[in-house]
């Protein structure tokens, strides 16, 4: 397995041998069951296997992105940025826009990792042909317009027949990686 970083890597010395393999693997195989790009929040505890900058109670994102490569998206665009996206279903969701807007990313997963009170997100990207880990730093102004996203996608709750059919269109042609389901293994976890 080949790891890369993303520049605001703060751990020169992190490398792959660093990773619990075994818990990657089990969430490589919950993503393939699962049929789709899926997040799950994860101790740095439990994800790590030495001493790193990252606290032991520090949420990482595990995305994975099943059938995509990794030059498939740019992770080494620092911007991350609120976006109300549709879901496959014709739902609409407040997302975090992140790798130059290529991957959507649900906000309440980015809420559930505290990455909102931290100002900052941990994301392990989990490619077919890489593991990649990316900073993400959240200013003031995108923790402001996360909480404007989610109530404008609040707005669109009650769709008729056409209006859910015509965002579901809109769903089928977009050109991000929409991943909007995630699972929280930090309950699972003890610390």
């Amino acid at each position: 397995m080949t790891i890369e970083f993303d520049y605001k890597n703060a751990d020169a010395s992190f490398d792959d041998e660093d990773l619990n393999e075994e818990l990657l693997a089990d969430i490589r195989q919950r993503a393939a069951e699962h049929g789709s790009a899926a997040s799950y929040l994860v101790y740095a505890a439990d994800l790590l296997n030495d001493d790193t900058v990252y606290a032991d109670d520090d949420i990482f994102v595990v995305t994975a992105l099943p059938g995509m490569v990794s030059s498939a998206v740019n992770l080494k665009d620092p911007d991350a940025f609120p976006s109300v996206e549709t879901e496959l279903d014709g739902s609409r969701s407040a997302c975090l826009m992140l790798a130059k807007g290529n991957v959507a990313l649900s906000s309440t997963v980015v809420i559930r990792s505290r990455a909102l009170m931290e100002g900052r997100l941990l994301v392990l990207w989990l490619f077919d042909d890489t593991v990649a880990l990316c900073q993400y730093d959240l200013r003031d102004d995108v923790v402001d317009e996360i909480v404007i996203a989610g109530r404008c996608a609040e707005l669109h709750v009650h769709l008729t027949q056409e209006e859910t059919a015509a965002w579901q269109k809109v769903a089928r042609e977009a050109k991000y990686v929409g991943v909007f389901d995630f699972f929280d293994l930090t309950k699972e976890a003890v610390l």
